[in-house]
């Protein structure tokens, strides 16, 4: 396997920063959620059924085991061919698919959070709260760090 070069350094910081703000607003909306509505008083608005909630929870794991993985693969596949350029070349063209890929994943996990949290403030169900907690924990364990990265270069890179 060859040996690569670190993924650009601005572009990882800006793709570090952009996946920072995703994940800190679905935190921020998270405590905004609980501390308007306090889930220790366990009441569903006006009796209605728990409806939203189980779609959203639904929704989620449709999304997150089954659109995000396919959606990722078919994005790996559809990169361009490999050109004849040199190796600096193709780390650069690889950092392109690893930076679009990255932000589609989370850009999904925010919104699968932002689902439950609805379903949250519809509802007053705690485990729509433990879920978006599982989502901001997914996000956070998928920030895209530079080990990581170099990592991924390395296996996609052709021998």
């Amino acid at each position: 396997m060859q040996t690569v070069s670190s993924p650009p350094q601005d572009q990882l910081k800006t793709l570090q920063i952009i996946v920072g703000v995703l994940i800190s607003a679905l935190v921020v909306s998270m405590i905004i959620a609980v501390v308007r509505f306090p889930f220790f008083k366990g009441e569903v608005p006006d009796g209605n059924p728990v409806f939203l909630s189980y779609i959203a929870l639904a929704v989620s794991l449709i999304a997150i085991l089954v659109i995000r993985p396919l959606l990722l693969a078919s994005m790996q596949r559809a990169q361009p061919p490999e050109n004849q350029g040199d190796q600096t070349d193709s780390a650069n063209r690889l950092f392109t698919v690893i930076f679009q890929r990255t932000l589609v994943e989370q850009a999904i996990l925010k919104g699968m959070g932002h689902f439950n949290l609805a379903a949250y403030l519809s509802e007053r169900q705690i485990w729509s709260l433990l879920v978006t907690t599982a989502i901001i924990l997914l996000m956070v364990f998928r920030f895209p760090k530079r080990d990581r990265t170099e990592r991924w270069l390395e296996r996609q890179m052709p021998d």
